[in-house]
């Protein structure tokens, strides 16, 4: 089991400031280090701040790619957006494209503590892609 010491800690119900967290696969203990078990795997993390991963529940990871870029036409409503950028992107969506944006979005998504992803794929042309997203994106741990 590895313990990590003296943590600022946030769990959106309460706050330590000088706290312990023992885990392994999952979270075993937390408190305050004047509660802390005698422990052997012992990492010091002062002054960091530890709490759950955020969840982003509308995402769109095949159009990581697309960010930035200049489309040549004038909409006029979200349905010629639709069927004049994303339909198209869509429909030429292949898997290894499907794994790296998956893998740039998720990177992005970590770096601003989101662990969760609740993602809007919608390519019903190429079969496979789905598979590619859950491999780029899924975290085993142990």
């Amino acid at each position: 089991m590895k313990t990590l010491i003296h943590a600022r800690i946030f769990d959106y119900h309460q706050y330590i400031e000088d706290g312990f967290i023992q885990f392994s696969d999952r979270i075993e203990a937390v408190g305050p280090m004047k509660d802390l078990p005698k422990t052997e795997d012992v990492e010091d993390v002062s002054g960091m701040l530890i709490m759950p991963g955020l969840i982003a529940g509308h995402t769109h990871i095949y159009s990581a790619f697309a960010r930035g870029k200049a489309f040549p036409f004038n909409p006029k409503n979200f349905q010629e957006i639709l069927d004049q950028v994303w339909w198209k992107l869509d429909r030429k969506i292949e898997l290894q494209t499907a794994y790296d944006s998956a893998i740039v979005f998720g990177i992005d998504h970590v770096k601003s503590g989101v662990t969760t992803l609740i993602d809007h794929h919608a390519s019903q042309v190429v079969v496979g892609t789905l598979d590619r997203l859950r491999q780029a994106t899924d975290v085993h741990t142990g």
